[in-house]
């Protein structure tokens, strides 16, 4: 197995680790801060390699992991983003048994220069319950991302999309950012440990849906 993405691929690599030590499949992150997974026109050395070792390896699956939303460009229209991630599609379904496309958890409606954990805290102390936090502006972008997904599985059939965000959605449309005193969000838009281990279920069970597909009957 190989995981593909950036920062948010990291908040995520000792859950996969471990669930893969556990399934004892063999598992390497191309994984690197500031990086993106969609591979641009022209492939710097670093992208060239990503591909190259993915072609020579032929994964069993592949792991693709991104903030979504992360390109002011994608937040015009949403052909963009479609256009964007049918390229990457058509560049990694080919080559794999199984890609699996991870949705992007929801960011906070919440200033990047604000301390998380001060800010719910202190008004914790003063209601003595969690404040309700809601998804920031660009949540259509992250829907319109799984959105896309979704349709192209009729072109790819073998991708797969792990529903990453569903652990953090309240019924009532704010975000589940953290129970009690156990935060899952370490800023607006990262994860903790504890974040990510609410995802254990979405990302064990497809893997082993993957797994058992490429496994010989």
């Amino acid at each position: 197995m190989v995981v593909l993405g950036s920062s948010h691929a990291q908040m995520y690599s000792s859950l996969i680790d471990r669930i893969c030590r556990e399934l004892e499949l063999p598992v390497a992150f191309f994984a690197l801060s500031g990086r993106s997974v969609l591979f641009e026109p022209e492939l710097d050395e670093f992208d060239q390699a990503r591909l190259r070792w993915i072609r020579e390896w032929q994964p069993a699956m592949v792991i693709v992991i991104e903030r979504w939303d992360g390109r002011e460009s994608w937040h015009e229209t949403t052909r963009s983003i479609d256009r964007k991630l049918h390229a990457l599609f058509r560049q990694l379904c080919p080559l794999v048994d199984h890609m699996l496309f991870v949705a992007q958890a929801p960011a906070l409606q919440v200033s990047t220069a604000i301390n998380l954990r001060g800010l719910i805290t202190c008004r914790m102390n003063l209601t003595g319950k969690l404040p309700q936090l809601q998804p920031d502006a660009y949540e259509s972008v992250r829907q319109q991302a799984v959105a896309t997904a979704e349709s192209a599985q009729i072109e790819f059939p073998n991708m797969v999309i792990i529903r990453a965000d569903l652990p953090f959605y309240l019924e009532n449309g704010g975000v589940r950012y953290a129970s009690e005193r156990k935060f899952f969000y370490a800023d607006n838009d990262h994860l903790t440990d504890a974040g990510a281990e609410q995802t254990q279920e979405q990302f064990t069970r497809a893997i082993m849906d993957a797994r058992k597909a490429h496994s010989p009957p």
